[in-house]
């Protein structure tokens, strides 16, 4: 369910990167997770409206974690965006296919991100609202 005040988990392996997205998201509340199996129990836990990821970390990539989120059923149904220096249409397609619902590539332009963040929630609360606008495999 869509809180008054959504939050949303950015989960990558480089601090700076982390701070940058903060900056661009200012208008949210965030919590941040420098490791991939740690932002996969903070989504478990914390339940974020969001969750945006890197594809390229260690322990896990960003491919694998998308695919944990999806696969739980505590987690599945939350939003998930990628970003990566990879853009090649086979490295979208990679991500898409492993459950994201945005595959934003690198570098990311702070109104871009803003513009879907805020579609994807509103979508989001649209659905909360309304089961019936959720795709059939989510219901």
């Amino acid at each position: 369910m869509l809180k008054e005040d959504p939050r949303i988990l950015i989960i990558d392996d480089e601090p700076d990167i982390i701070e940058l997205l903060e900056i661009f998201l200012e208008n949210f509340k965030t919590m941040s997770s420098l490791s991939p199996l740690e932002g996969l129990e903070i989504a478990k836990t914390e339940h974020p409206d969001l969750i945006i990821l890197d594809v390229m970390m260690p322990q896990m990539n960003g491919y694998e974690l998308c695919r944990e989120i999806k696969q739980n059923s505590s987690t599945r149904n939350i939003p998930v965006f990628m970003y990566s220096a990879l853009s090649d249409s086979s490295d979208i397609k990679k991500g898409l296919q492993a459950g994201a619902d945005e595959y934003l590539k690198k570098p990311i332009h702070p109104c871009e991100l803003e513009t879907k963040v805020r579609q994807t929630l509103l979508k989001k609360k649209a659905e909360c609202r309304d089961p019936s606008n959720r795709p059939i495999l989510q219901r």
